[in-house]
């Protein structure tokens, strides 16, 4: 009687508590990491009435219908919150009549929705998405669909790199040593998954730094500093003739002791080939297009001047800590601003000097932008220069 009691509890907890259940009845290997659900998340009703099982559950008292991953449902009755009264499309008792049951309404999604989906991941984030492309069971080419971090109601694709890719980002982090580059300690080549090991940066990246903050604990002064060290690491990367061609928030990392570096070489290139500066991608490549100069959108054609259009965006993240740029607007919509001359506002409690640096990164004549040695000193130098705006005001008046 005891068991009957415990095993019903059990039932009625599973809705209202249903992660504390879950690890139990996942299937082994890539887990459905977008179906992990919190005590307020409650599943769509269906019209269609046809489910499919996103996860394996056995059965916990007589009335329970047990089911495994990827079974077909039915759905006969959603009266009862968190339990739905379903039918089984594909096994059969021993009269030879469909089996029924009460299942747990999260543990189905409606059959071809996104949801059922076994590539789609749901709103977990970037990092996780990486680490489960790097499991051994994977194919080359494999891929996940999860909900955009930054853009609401917008997707994101997540793909295994391929051997090739990741070793040239490993072999760029290998010939750039700067105290504001991240820095690689080894690769491990001798099976797959591919693993580079690099110095820790304990707080994460940048933009959820900035993020988690909100304006408790960080002000100007620290922001500059941010930047600062941003466009030191990147002058370096000037003086070397790389282009970085993704340079972001979520791109740089936060270490102890309010160090950060640059980070993330996927994309980097190197350019200057017979006196020349740009570099022409010979690829098709998704482009951040919201940290994308507008030529480089348009011509396929980067250049340093083109990192430094991205060094503008990514003042505007530091200021306003995490914000997306061109919030609402999609990327197509941005690209048709951009041609009208549109310019990113000046948020607000952004210090007028600061906003001026990112309108000069943000120049529509890319030789007229400033160079990243410039940047460093003029960030190295804010206050000062600062001070003396103000002083230059004061007199005029």
């Amino acid at each position: 009687m005891g068991n009957v009691i415990i095993q019903r509890l059990r039932a009625y907890m599973r809705p209202c508590f249903p992660c504390l259940f879950q690890e139990a009845d996942k299937p082994e290997g890539i887990e459905n990491l977008g179906m992990c659900c919190s005590p307020d998340q409650k599943p769509k009703r269906s019209h269609g009435h046809y489910f499919v099982a996103l996860f394996d559950y056995q059965a916990r008292t007589a009335e329970d219908l047990s089911f495994c991953v990827g079974d077909k449902l039915q759905i006969l009755d959603t009266s009862q919150e968190g339990w739905w009264f379903a039918r089984h499309l594909e096994k059969k008792g021993e009269s030879g009549q469909q089996l029924k049951g009460y299942i747990p309404s999260n543990y189905v999604a409606e059959d071809r929705s996104l949801q059922a989906e076994p590539w789609f991941f749901g709103t977990i984030k970037r990092a996780d998405a990486e680490k489960q492309l790097l499991y051994p069971q994977n194919q080359t080419g494999a891929f996940l669909i999860r909900e955009s971090e930054s853009q609401k109601g917008d997707f994101s694709l997540s793909g295994s790199m391929d051997p090739n890719d990741f070793l040239r980002e490993a072999q760029i982090m290998k010939n750039l040593r700067h105290p504001k580059l991240i820095q690689l300690y080894a690769v491990c080549t001798l099976e797959d998954p591919i693993y580079i090991i690099t110095e820790l940066m304990r707080h994460g990246s940048l933009q959820e730094y900035l993020q988690n903050d909100a304006g408790s604990k960080i002000f100007v002064a620290q922001q500059v500093d941010m930047a600062a060290q941003v466009a030191s690491g990147m002058a370096y990367l000037e003086l070397q003739n790389y282009i970085h061609r993704d340079l972001a928030a979520r791109n740089v990392l936060v270490g102890e002791h309010n160090i950060y570096k640059v980070a993330d070489f996927g994309l980097a290139r190197v350019f200057k080939v017979d006196n020349e500066d740009i570099y022409e991608s010979k690829h098709e490549i998704k482009l951040p297009v919201k940290w994308t100069a507008p030529e480089a959108i348009r011509t396929n054609k980067f250049s340093i001047k083109s990192d430094v259009w991205s060094f503008g965006i990514l003042l505007y993240e530091i200021i306003t800590y995490g914000k997306m740029p061109y919030s609402g607007m999609t990327g197509a919509q941005v690209i048709q601003m951009l041609g009208q001359n549109y310019r990113l506002p000046q948020p607000p409690n952004c210090p007028l000097h600061f906003y001026n640096i990112m309108m000069q990164c943000w120049n529509a004549v890319p030789e007229e932008r400033p160079t990243f040695e410039t940047l460093h000193w003029m960030l190295e130098d804010y206050f000062e220069l600062e001070n003396s705006y103000s002083d230059a005001n004061n007199f005029v008046r």
